[in-house]
């Protein structure tokens, strides 16, 4: 039952980025409180520990939030790697991704000798270590330095339809799927989705070379600003 037992908060959540965030940090204790504590059954799934089964609703109606600061504190939580969020039309499915850190930190009996007690590890982020995590997250891919790509984002943008994060990381996984380690075929297969004003990327597909004389198979590049054909 939930109203038995306790959790361990550790002090390092005072340095915690999101700790004077009032909503996210109020939200994220909510889940540490209500997170399985063992694996348990629900509706023929496993719900692992460190997980609960909720929605956005259900959260705002025991912590008092509105739903968009849920949304929003989930989003936070997301962003920083402290939970994930699998969902369906009925329900959520919210992991704390360091639960164990959190909470399987053995309770330790002092030792009259400092030098025997073990260190403890601190489960929460410093703002400092969050930064460097998310700049280690933020590197480029190699063909994201090229101008072949430059190019695909330029397309997007002009053609109203930009890349949010997920479908960037979504380009980049097909990329790697049509040509795995390749730079220069994945390079050519942007400069191809770009020439066509293809939103999507796909396999390269040989152009036939138009008949002498016949206008019809001669295509006309749209004009697209800040984007160049060679």
């Amino acid at each position: 039952m939930l109203g038995n037992g306790y959790i361990k908060l550790h002090r390092s959540l005072l340095n915690w980025e999101w700790y004077s965030d009032i909503n996210t940090s109020r939200l994220f204790l909510h889940l540490l409180l209500i997170a399985n504590h063992d694996p348990d059954k629900w509706r023929g799934i496993t719900i692992e520990r460190g997980q609960r089964v909720t929605s956005r609703a259900k959260l705002a109606e025991e912590t008092g939030l509105t739903e968009d600061e849920i949304r929003t504190a989930l989003q936070h939580l997301q962003t920083t790697g402290e939970i994930t969020s699998k969902s369906t039309n009925k329900y959520t499915v919210i992991t704390i991704v360091n639960y164990e850190k959190y909470q399987g930190i053995p309770q330790q009996i002092p030792s009259k000798s400092p030098a025997n007690s073990p260190a403890i590890p601190q489960p929460f982020p410093t703002k400092e270590e969050s930064k460097k995590a998310r700049k280690e997250k933020d590197i480029l891919t190699d063909i994201q330095k090229e101008p072949e790509w430059d190019a695909f984002v330029s397309m997007r943008r002009q053609t109203k339809k930009p890349l949010t994060s997920r479908a960037a990381a979504m380009a980049l996984n097909k990329l790697e799927e049509l040509a795995p380690g390749d730079i220069s075929a994945q390079k050519k297969i942007l400069d191809q989705s770009t020439y066509h004003c293809w939103q999507g990327l796909f396999a390269l597909k040989e152009q036939e070379a138009p008949k002498n004389g016949d206008a019809r198979n001669s295509e006309v590049r749209p004009a697209l600003p800040g984007v160049t054909y060679l």
